[in-house]
């Protein structure tokens, strides 16, 4: 009963505020595709510093095993846990023993900056799901300029690629092992080239545990992909995914309710307008719909 009340309380959708305030100032196509994933160290392991991070865009906070101790890097965890708790973000944590990184090196550097801004203009145009600072992050005397800089630049690139059509091509080879999942893939492969076609807003993706919301990242779509779920852990995950803006809202097992549901919450809080062009798909009933907010 508490669940059926909640889910029908007008103002129950989270949505982290960086992503709420840069829709309701910019739109949809202002908002960032690629991940971003800060390394976290004695320079940001605090509450405050990894407010301060999340406030600047980061998605994912990684930890090192290699360094720190245990109680240190169980310490950061509930640090993470507290911000997603009494600050509504979706920051994902990413424990990692070592791995490739992708730097973007001393900001007072003029040489290695040209470098690096290179690496990254790289990454974004082949549309990487992620990239992360490690150093700069966790050791730097200024990781949230780092951050902010790294956010910029793939926010430039990403708008410029889109305007000019300079993505790569892509070859996307059949990934399903069922029938159901078959359905699914060719969906969001619709989805997504319907989406590209007709110049949509956005696509609005119902599932349950992520699955959907991964197919679709996939397919590299123009425009963001709004993926909704019902669990908090999905959420999380999802906020690793190139493209994806993860919401939490109780789903119904009724896709147009579900659908009317978020359309109401997100014109009351200034995300979407009316007319704006939706595509809408879910991995409950494997549905796809094209709509105009009413």
């Amino acid at each position: 009963m508490v669940k059926k009340n909640a889910a029908m309380a007008p103002s129950v959708i989270e949505v982290d505020s960086v992503t709420e305030a840069d829709l309701k100032e910019n739109g949809f196509r202002s908002t960032k595709r690629t991940k971003l994933v800060c390394t976290i160290g004695p320079a940001s392991c605090s509450f405050e510093q990894l407010e301060a991070l999340a406030m600047e865009g980061m998605n994912v906070a990684r930890i090192n095993l290699c360094h720190g101790t245990r109680d240190w890097h169980h310490n950061v965890i509930r640090n993470v846990r507290k911000l997603n708790e009494e600050k509504g973000y979706a920051v994902a944590v990413m424990m990692d023993t070592e791995g490739a990184e992708i730097h973007m090196g001393d900001l007072g550097g003029a040489a290695s900056v040209k470098a690096e801004v290179a690496d990254v203009t790289e990454a974004v145009r082949q549309r990487a799901d992620a990239l992360m600072l490690s150093g700069e992050s966790a050791m730097g005397q200024f990781p949230e300029k780092a951050l902010a800089v790294l956010r910029s630049v793939s926010l430039r690139i990403e708008y410029w690629c889109r305007e000019e059509k300079k993505h790569e091509s892509m070859y996307l080879p059949d990934i399903a092992t069922s029938l159901s999942d078959s359905v699914s893939e060719a969906i969001c492969n619709s989805a997504a080239h319907m989406a590209n076609n007709l110049e949509v807003d956005a696509i609005f993706v119902y599932t349950r545990q992520g699955s959907m919301g991964s197919l679709l990242s996939r397919c590299r779509p123009d425009c963001p992909i709004f993926a909704f779920t019902s669990s908090t852990s999905v959420r999380r995950r999802m906020n690793l995914q190139w493209g994806l803006i993860p919401f939490r809202l109780d789903l119904s097992d009724d896709m147009e309710s579900n659908i009317n549901r978020t359309f109401a919450l997100l014109k009351a809080r200034g995300m979407i307008k009316s007319g704006d062009l939706v595509i809408a798909v879910s991995d409950m009933l494997q549905s796809i719909q094209v709509m105009k907010v009413p």
